[in-house]
C-alpha cells in the first residue's frame, strides 16, 4: 500500500498529530479530526497530495479549531516549503491584514510539510461566483501583498533561497520538450521556438537587473485567499525563490486575465482588473513603469501562457478530453502571436 494513504486513516492521523502537535499546543487534546483531500494524486508507489486535517483541540478552558494542512510529494521534498515559511515568519511578514500559512513541522517519512492553513475563499472562486464587487476590492490588497513580499530582505541565516529561471523551473525545459516530442509532436517546433525566445529574453533581463528578489513563484488567483474585509492571505510556497519580481507580476496578470475572461466573459472588465493590479503594485512598490519593466512582465506573461497550455495538454493525456487539447492549442497560437512567431 502507498504509505501516503496512512494520512487518510483517521486512527493513524489521530495518533500522528497527537504526538506532533504537543510541542505547539501543550495541554491541549485532540477531540476530533476531519480529513479533506484537496489534491489527491496517488498511484501505486508515488503521490502528489495536499490534505487538510480540520482539527479540534480542547483543554480545561477552551476549544479551538485548527486547519492543519500537509503538502507532500513522493519524489520532491517539501522541506523547502517549511523552511520558506519559517523564513517569512522570522522576517515578521505576517500581520493582521496580510498573512501566510504558519509552519508546524516537516515529516521526512512523508516528504511533507505540515502547516496551519489560511481559511477563506480564493480569488478564483470569487471570479467563478461573479462576485465582482469583492474581486475589485481584493485586487489592490493582492498588489500590496506582493509588493511587501518583494521588499522582504534576503535570508541572513543558513537558509538560502535558490535562484530560479525559466529553464530550470520544474519540471524543466528539457523534460517539457521531451514530453511534447513524445506525446504531441505537432507542437514541438512551436515549443522549441517559444522556449528559446523566453529563455534568451530572461537571461538578457537578469543581466541588467541590479539584484534578485524574494518571489512567490506561483502567483495565480487560486493561491489568493480572501479571509475577511480587512485580511488577505496567500498560500502555496512550493516555488518561493530568488528571481525577478516581474515574474510574479507577469504570472498573476496572465492568470487573472485568462481566468476572468473564461468565467466573466467581459474582456473590458478583465483588462480593468489587471490594469488595477499593476497600477497599485507600482504605487505600493514605489517603482516606475517603463519599457524595461513591461518587457519583463510580458516575457513572464508569455511563459505562464505556455505553461498553462502544457498543463492542459498533460490533462488531456491523463483525462483524454478533447476540450483540454483545444484549450492548449488556442493558448499556443495566442502565445506565438504575442511573441511574433510565425
Amino acid at each position: 500500500m502507498n504509505l501516503i494513504n496512512q494520512l487518510l486513516d483517521k486512527n493513524y492521523i489521530l495518533a500522528f498529530l497527537t504526538k506532533k502537535l504537543s510541542p505547539h499546543y501543550p495541554n491541549f487534546k485532540i477531540t476530533s479530526i476531519k480529513i479533506l483531500p484537496h489534491k489527491k494524486y496517488i498511484w501505486s508507489d508515488t503521490y502528489h497530495v495536499v490534505f487538510e486535517f480540520n482539527t479540534k483541540l480542547q483543554n480545561k478552558n477552551k476549544t479551538i479549531n485548527i486547519p492543519i494542512f500537509v503538502t507532500a510529494h513522493s519524489s520532491e521534498s517539501r522541506r523547502h516549503v517549511c523552511k520558506s515559511l519559517n523564513f517569512l515568519w522570522d522576517s515578521n511578514f505576517s500581520d493582521p491584514t496580510l498573512t501566510i500559512p504558519k509552519p508546524l513541522f516537516y515529516s521526512q517519512k512523508f516528504n511533507g510539510c505540515f502547516y496551519v492553513g489560511v481559511e477563506g475563499i480564493n480569488l478564483y472562486q470569487l471570479i467563478r461566483k461573479k462576485d465582482i464587487k469583492t474581486v475589485k476590492k481584493i485586487i489592490p490588497k493582492v498588489a500590496l501583498w506582493f509588493s511587501k513580499l518583494h521588499s522582504t530582505p534576503l535570508p541572513k541565516n543558513n537558509f538560502k533561497l535558490k535562484k530560479s529561471t525559466i529553464a530550470r523551473v520544474l519540471p524543466g525545459r528539457k523534460h517539457i520538450l521531451n514530453t511534447i516530442k513524445t506525446n504531441y509532436p505537432k507542437h514541438l517546433d512551436d515549443y522549441e521556438k517559444i522556449y528559446k525566445i523566453l529563455i534568451k529574453n530572461e537571461n538578457n533581463h537578469l543581466k541588467l537587473l541590479k539584484k534578485l528578489y524574494v518571489v512567490h513563484g506561483d502567483a495565480h488567483p487560486e493561491n489568493i485567499i480572501h479571509i475577511s474585509e480587512s485580511k488577505l492571505g496567500v498560500i502555496d510556497f512550493t516555488d518561493l525563490c530568488l528571481s525577478d519580481y516581474a515574474r510574479d507580476l507577469g504570472t498573476f496578470i496572465q492568470q487573472l486575465e485568462y481566468m476572468s475572461n473564461r468565467k466573466l466573459e467581459d474582456p473590458k472588465l478583465s483588462q480593468e482588473l489587471t490594469d488595477n493590479f499593476l497600477k497599485h503594485y507600482i504605487k505600493y512598490a514605489k517603482i516606475k513603469k517603463d519599457s524595461f519593466l513591461e518587457e519583463r512582465i510580458n516575457n513572464y506573461y508569455n511563459w505562464t501562457s505556455i505553461r498553462t497550455a502544457t498543463y492542459f495538454l498533460t490533462q488531456a493525456k491523463l483525462m483524454t478530453q478533447k476540450e483540454f487539447r483545444n484549450k492548449a492549442s488556442v493558448l499556443i497560437s495566442v502565445t506565438k502571436q504575442r511573441m511574433g512567431i510565425n
